[in-house]
């Protein structure tokens, strides 16, 4: 069912501003793709030039082998759903999903047909003649969900769509359009800016930051190998540390951080190492190990413990490191026992720490 979606150097300028900047990317004929990144990043906009809305400055976007950039909306075949869903208040739940399908002037006898295996898709068979307003917020959403997919769209955009959810109902509506995608076939390309939901739902994606493409990988790619500082701190927590190399001794690399304090990190690979050059190390919580005295053959980090967050299956541990006060945050396990003003030692797993150049050009 789904076609692929090729942007070629696309760049959309708003008077002087550039709000995308030279984006590109192949999206594959079934893939689901997650446009990632915070408020005006750029991602929204790319979506609504894919989807005919709005016309690059520059560039091209190809649905399978036909260039569509200068077609408009109605005539691209692309379904979408909106953050707020854009249904018709007055019209039945029934009739918003037919919508799409009388405007292409659809028989009656199959429309009927077509709406009810939407309705079906959706878990929505009983509720046709209700209308929006008497639905709930994720019942709302599963409609938008039917009325773009009943006429077989071969590309599904969608906006934000979860973002008026709560929590709970909104981690269920994300496996739930995953299985859809999955079972139809159709290329999603989807906007968000929770990472969570991005890595939960994508087969890649593509984070954003000042209208540029940071980085497009899968999930785990992105998490565990961060292109560049900004992918690193946006997808989950991390810990982003400054600090300059000293030498490389046989318990690792040494390096000093900017408050002075020394310590080594064993298996990480520094490329072209520089005792002037300032660097930042990118380490997740759950890479650190933190313990009550260093009883390792190498130097490690000093810090104090600060608080203690039990949070049901770990528990979150916030350690003030050098006279700056920095703060590192360590995941332990759930019946951990340090207490605040405790001394703790910092042993980072160098095969799962990023190391990045930092300097006046450098995000």
């Amino acid at each position: 069912m789904g076609q692929s979606v090729e942007i070629k150097d696309v760049w959309k300028s708003f008077g002087g501003f550039d709000a995308v900047r030279s984006a590109t990317v192949k999206i594959q004929a079934g893939e689901f793709l997650s446009l990632l990144g915070p408020s005006g990043s750029g991602k929204s906009t790319l979506l609504m030039m894919v989807a005919g809305f709005l016309q690059p400055t520059s560039g091209k976007i190809l649905i399978g082998d036909e260039d569509v950039t200068a077609v408009p909306a109605n005539r691209r075949g692309i379904g979408m759903v909106f953050q707020k869903y854009a249904l018709f208040p007055h019209m039945t739940v029934f009739e918003n999903i037919a919508f799409p399908l009388k405007m292409r002037k659809l028989r009656r006898s199959e429309i009927e047909s077509r709406v009810g295996q939407a309705l079906d898709l959706v878990k929505l068979r009983d509720l046709g003649s209700r209308l929006p307003i008497q639905l709930s917020g994720g019942q709302q959403q599963r409609v938008a969900v039917a009325r773009a997919l009943v006429f077989e769209p071969p590309v599904l955009l969608m906006d934000e769509p979860l973002g008026a959810l709560d929590k709970k109902l909104r981690e269920e509506m994300q496996f739930e359009i995953k299985n859809l995608q999955q079972s139809l076939g159709v290329t999603m390309v989807y906007v968000t800016h929770d990472q969570e939901e991005a890595l939960t739902m994508s087969d890649r994606v593509a984070v954003m930051n000042h209208g540029e493409m940071q980085q497009i990988a899968d999930p785990k790619t992105l998490y565990r190998e961060p292109g560049s500082p900004f992918v690193a701190d946006f997808v989950g927590k991390m810990n982003l540390i400054e600090v300059t190399y000293v030498d490389q001794t046989a318990s690792g690399a040494l390096l000093k951080t900017a408050g002075g304090n020394r310590f080594s990190i064993q298996n990480l690979a520094v490329s072209t190492p520089d005792p002037e050059r300032p660097m930042k190390i990118a380490a997740r919580p759950e890479t650190i190990a933190l313990s009550r005295r260093n009883e390792t053959s190498g130097t490690l980090l000093e810090g104090t413990i600060h608080q203690c967050v039990f949070m049901g299956s770990m528990t979150m541990v916030q350690v003030i490191v050098g006279p700056e006060d920095e703060v590192v945050y360590v995941q332990t396990e759930a019946d951990a026992s340090y207490k605040p003003g405790e001394v703790a030692y910092l042993e980072f797993d160098g095969s799962r720490t990023s190391l990045f150049a930092h300097g006046p050009d450098e995000n």
